[in-house]
């Protein structure tokens, strides 16, 4: 969020953005979702290749995969103790 601020700061959207909480300012929507698109590009462009293990863990963690799940609890388990 401070790489958020900051932008904001530069762009003269800083004040309306502290003083509207929450709230989104017409003249720096614009910018914000300019900045939305350039996160999602990055997070696309860097986890991209790591999707397939992402949503495997994602699916493993959530319990969607119960047996995997106990191999992997088990497994955790082991090592710490």
């Amino acid at each position: 969020m401070a790489g958020a601020e900051d932008a904001a700061e530069g762009s003269g959207c800083a004040g309306k953005l502290r003083s509207r909480v929450g709230l989104r300012s017409g003249s720096c929507s614009g910018e914000s979702q300019e900045q939305l698109r350039a996160v999602k590009a990055t997070l696309l462009e860097r986890l991209g290749p790591h999707e397939r293990l992402l949503t495997y863990l994602q699916s493993v963690l959530l319990w969607e995969r119960p047996f995997h799940s106990v191999l992997l609890y088990t497994a955790a388990n082991v090592m710490f103790w």
